[in-house]
């Protein structure tokens, strides 16, 4: 059980680590003038969706839901960079 809390805490935290992070980066790029606000937008919208979702999921389901879900994401990013990699 002491596993489960600890990592329910590490992902809470590193979600708050992303959301300084692109808030930094969002300040950055409004003061130098290069965001695409058509782009941003509708970005930043399903951002929110989906950090709601997964917190849902991660209250409902707990960890192991969570680790399946990083693991397809990590395994999809791989075969991204891999692609790119190639060409």
């Amino acid at each position: 059980m002491k596993y489960k809390t600890r990592f329910l805490a590490f992902f809470a935290a590193m979600t708050l680590f992303n959301l300084a992070s692109n808030y930094a980066s969002l300040v950055v790029f409004i003061l130098a003038g290069t965001v695409y606000w058509i782009v941003a937008v509708p970005a930043a919208v399903f951002n929110i969706l989906g950090n709601y979702i997964g917190a849902g999921v991660a209250i409902k389901k707990g960890a192991a839901v969570i680790k399946k879900m990083l693991m397809v994401v990590i395994v999809l990013l791989f075969f991204k960079v891999l692609s790119e990699f190639i060409m």
